[in-house]
């Protein structure tokens, strides 16, 4: 919103949904133009068709122990700052009570965006406007996130026209985010059991396997 009216604010169950000061609402259309579900009933969003399947895993061991899965995301990551990119992913708080997006500019900051997050993730504002900035200076960028949000960044870039040849995203599949006020619940209820602070989260342990 190029005036600023619209926010994300916790519904009773945690989960984020956008309110709209319609005071200041100027009525120039751009959110119903970047909002997925508006699109989706509208018909301009048109359903994803694969053009092949496959899977893979990264050969790199340390990588593949500090992911959920089988790393590709890192892999796709390194490749993207190789080249001078900019990666935007999901990430913990300091305190590891929420889960926001940020953008990582070399490998030493990618690690916080590695492995799995199941609760859902605050994309902010300075996200997509950082998107935007990275991709009219040139640069190649890979945006990770759930297909909604992947949705809403693709027609936020379509509503302000900005060339997104240099964009890569990569879709976490899912059927739907856990609460961020039932992680933060739980997480203040481990505190308090063990009579400590969290000290890091994974939630695909990998030790001693999956199947544990």
């Amino acid at each position: 919103c190029p005036r600023g009216c619209v926010s994300m604010a916790p519904d009773a169950e945690g989960f984020l949904r956008p309110e709209v000061d319609t005071g200041r609402c100027d009525g120039c259309g751009l959110c119903g133009l970047a909002c997925p579900a508006v699109a989706a009933r509208e018909g301009r969003l048109a359903p994803d068709k694969p053009r092949s399947v496959r899977w893979a895993y990264t050969r790199d061991g340390g990588l593949l122990d500090r992911s959920s899965s089988g790393g590709v995301f890192g892999l796709l990551a390194r490749d993207c700052l190789s080249r001078g990119g900019a990666v935007y992913g999901a990430a913990f708080s300091g305190d590891l009570r929420s889960v926001r997006h940020a953008r990582a500019g070399s490998t030493g900051e990618l690690g916080p965006l590695l492995r799995s997050k199941y609760v859902q993730s605050e994309v902010g504002r300075e996200v997509y406007a950082g998107v935007a900035s990275d991709l009219r200076e040139g640069r190649p960028v890979l945006f990770c996130g759930t297909a909604c949000q992947v949705a809403g960044l693709r027609l936020h870039l379509s509503a302000l026209r900005v060339p997104a040849e240099g964009l890569l995203c990569a879709d976490v599949i899912c059927h739907g985010a856990p609460s961020p006020a039932l992680w933060r619940a739980w997480a203040a209820h481990l505190e308090a059991g063990e009579g400590s602070a969290l000290a890091g989260v994974n939630f695909r342990a990998k030790d001693p396997s999956w199947e544990g």
